[in-house]
């Protein structure tokens, strides 16, 4: 589980140890996956609160403290939800927290083809059915899977020749990143490299053992950059189209996927 203080990251893999001097004027939250957290909040005029979530299909709910608090019994709740028993949350009454409600998407594609400069095009696929939520996702890495393919065109975009093996492998990095509790945000093709971005805030471990797999499964070079963005921004910036005008092409089926060739 993720430990955030004040919404930055302080340890991709909380220990009890961690939870031992928690400040209290600070705000905490335990995060497991996308929809599992425990958060300890303070608001801007000091109230505080404990919100909690058990998983995607619980509803959110919270606890007012304003009638004092434990800092031995709010350590305790943390150190019990790390270990995933819920028995603490009998010592508190609980009601529903509207603004933490159920995180739900449906995946919607757009594709475009843009000019990089002027003689260097790229076909660009985002998922714009998450933009409404994408911020609430508790992710905060930005992952850029390349993988160089084997006979582009000479624009340097991949052809129907590849289509059935890029796909291949834009499922196993969807999957991996869903595993991880992240999501499938977008593709670039430019320059004989395809681009797949994801939010996924697996351990180093894991991008490790997922690229060696693909390496021997599919016999291919697939490797990956990962960028801290935790306010969603370079979604925004490099895959959400700029405008109105540019929906060219809406894909509302969650399971079609566009081949850059019918893109261009």
């Amino acid at each position: 589980m993720k430990l955030e203080i004040d919404e930055k990251i302080v340890a991709e893999n909380a220990t009890a140890e961690l939870l031992e001097d928690l400040d209290f004027s600070q705000n905490i939250s335990l995060i497991a996956g996308e929809s599992q957290f425990l958060q300890w909040w303070v608001e801007d005029d000091g109230a505080v609160s404990i919100n909690f979530r058990e998983g995607a299909d619980q509803e959110p709910m919270t606890t007012d403290l304003a009638d004092g608090f434990s800092p031995e019994e709010i350590i305790n709740a943390f150190k019990n939800f790390l270990a995933n028993d819920n028995a603490w949350t009998r010592n508190f009454e609980w009601s529903p927290h509207s603004e933490l409600g159920p995180i739900t998407r449906e995946d919607q594609w757009h594709a475009s083809v843009v000019l990089v400069d002027e003689t260097t095009p790229a076909t660009v696929l985002c998922n714009i059915g998450i933009s409404e939520v994408i911020d609430q996702i508790p992710v905060t890495q930005f992952v850029m899977f390349g993988l160089p393919l084997q006979n582009p065109d000479e624009n340097g975009l991949s052809t129907d020749e590849e289509s059935e093996f890029c796909d291949a492998i834009e499922s196993e990095i969807a999957q991996f990143s869903e595993d991880q509790g992240g999501v499938a945000v977008g593709e670039v093709t430019l320059e004989g490299i395809r681009r797949f971005y994801t939010y996924n805030d697996a351990p180093e471990a894991a991008f490790e053992s997922f690229l060696e797999r693909i390496a021997t499964e599919y016999d291919c070079e697939l490797f990956c950059e990962i960028y801290d963005d935790p306010e969603k921004m370079r979604y925004w910036a490099d895959l959400y189209p700029d405008s109105d005008d540019d929906f060219e092409e809406e894909l509302e089926d969650e399971n079609v996927r566009v081949d850059d060739s019918d893109a261009e």
